[in-house]
């Protein structure tokens, strides 16, 4: 059984540099156009990246056992869960700060043309990839009757909506894209909560709206067991500590977040989190996430790490990246692992080399399947905005 000490804490530095380089120059130009949306852009390479080294180890072995299983390292246990934590903060945090300035009913519709061309084009994309290897992986023949097939292919075309039913039969078919757009079912869930949340800000007082997003993170915590329509109370709450963010992300409590201090507390609160064998989702686990995320949207330089330019076209490519990479890891992992349990620690062998060629491959989606479909639905928004006689605005890209 593999180890993480040292290996894989030379791996996950090597595949740093190896996605930094590659990025670097195979990358397109970022397009972020403030300081706190270039750092927040940047952040989401970096969690992107941290979903990588989780799922490498869970999907090394499963290549080796056929078993799919939470790391028993404590690090890389929690790196994925406090990546998507992450995520859904940054999420929370630019929605929740759109729609409390009560938008016009029109933009409402805009935003969600928006979001629908900024995920769909890639989702479909990768779930038609995970239908191709998984039949290819069954020589093309039907185990299972046609129509249930049929009927689990449309699930997986749902945008995470509906699910990963096995495809063939295949149980495990999610394992070949690791399972990650179980989190764009909350990503829906909080685009469609957005009327809802919107209503926050009628409240004109920051401390009242702080005090209402207060409240619901306590009812979260007491209420952390429940689920409800299939959704977690503990991982919704994530969406909570985003606002929360974005309302401390200005005035006073943003200036006391710029310094070194402030920085330094949130590099050890990352530690808190990444290093604490707490169960994923825990309030201790969101709390000390938060600690680390508030300064960045403050506009902490922390060392200037977001603004370098690699730093920024990795956050270009992160969503490409966080879709992908499952699927890279299946290709290369199955080929190189299957039924070698002898190697051990020599599988971190393959941890740069698969974060590079997944990287190399987000860049090429990115280019050409992400791009498109983000100018597809900025035009569409534009031309929306110009029938109803309103000034075409390019949308900023989130």
């Amino acid at each position: 059984m593999i180890s993480a000490f040292p290996w894989g804490y030379i791996a996950i530095a090597v595949s740093i540099l190896a996605a930094g380089l590659v990025v670097r120059f195979a990358g397109g130009a970022s397009g972020w156009s403030s300081n706190h949306v270039v750092a927040v852009g940047s952040l989401r390479g970096y969690l992107a990246l941290g979903a990588f080294f989780h799922h490498f180890w869970t999907a090394s072995i499963f290549a080796q056992t056929g078993v799919w299983s939470v790391p028993d390292n404590v690090f890389f246990a929690n790196i994925g869960p406090v990546a998507v934590q992450i995520f859904f903060f940054i999420s929370a945090f630019l929605f929740y700060g759109k729609v409390k300035n009560r938008l016009p009913m029109r933009e409402w519709l805009i935003l969600y043309i928006g979001r629908f061309f900024r995920i769909a084009p890639l989702y479909i994309f990768a779930a038609a990839l995970v239908v191709l290897i998984s039949f290819g992986e069954d020589g093309w023949a039907f185990l299972t009757p046609i129509s249930e097939n049929i009927a689990n292919i449309l699930a997986w075309m749902s945008l995470g909506i509906l699910g990963l039913p096995p495809l063939n039969g295949d149980e495990q078919t999610f394992a070949i894209i690791a399972g990650v757009t179980w989190t764009l079912r909350y990503e829906w869930l909080l685009y469609f909560s957005l009327p809802v949340i919107s209503l926050i800000g009628f409240l004109n007082s920051k401390i009242a709206r702080m005090g209402v997003i207060a409240f619901l993170l306590g009812l979260s915590t007491v209420f952390s067991e429940l689920w409800w329509f299939g959704f977690s109370t503990a991982i919704s709450s994530a969406f909570l500590y985003g606002m929360l963010a974005e309302e401390l992300s200005q005035g006073f409590a943003a200036a006391q977040l710029k310094g070194p201090m402030a920085a330094l507390a949130a590099a050890l609160a990352l530690c808190v989190a990444l290093w604490s064998p707490l169960p994923p989702f825990h309030p201790l686990q969101l709390t000390a996430a938060l600690i680390f995320f508030l300064p960045i949207v403050a506009d902490n330089r922390y060392l200037g790490i977001f603004y370098l330019k690699a730093s920024r076209k990795l956050g270009d490519i992160s969503y490409s990246l966080y879709l992908l990479h499952g699927i890279a890891l299946h290709l290369v992992l199955q080929q190189a692992l299957s039924d070698r349990p002898d190697l051990n620690d020599a599988t971190w062998l393959w941890m740069p080399l698969v974060c590079a060629l997944a990287v190399l491959a987000s860049c090429l989606t990115y280019r050409f399947i992400e791009l498109p479909g983000i100018e597809l639905g900025k035009k569409i928004s534009n031309r929306f905005r110009a029938v109803h006689g309103k000034e075409i605005v390019t949308q900023a890209k989130l």
